[in-house]
């Protein structure tokens, strides 16, 4: 899992080389949702959280991508926790 994040938003990256999911493509929420695929607990969340999901799978593995947009003072504190190599 790996966490980028720019002046308004987190993403948290995730990715697999396992066998990926048993469709393949690349599918945002919305896709998701109306093609009733892909992990059903993370697209609630992230739907409760206003946020955005694209889900790319392939036979040989995964990736998820997850935008969430945060606060000035959340932005600030990651900045910090970065710039002290805290994360």
């Amino acid at each position: 899992m790996a966490w980028t994040y720019e002046k308004s938003s987190l993403t948290p990256l995730g990715m697999d080389d396992g066998r990926g999911f048993p469709f393949v493509g690349r599918y945002d929420l919305a896709e998701l949702t109306a093609r009733k695929v892909g992990p059903r607990s993370l697209k609630d969340r992230v739907a409760s959280m206003r946020g955005k999901l694209v889900l790319t799978s392939t036979p040989s593995g995964s990736h998820v991508e997850i935008i969430m947009q945060m606060h000035a003072r959340t932005a600030r504190l990651l900045r910090y926790m970065q710039d002290h190599g805290l994360f």
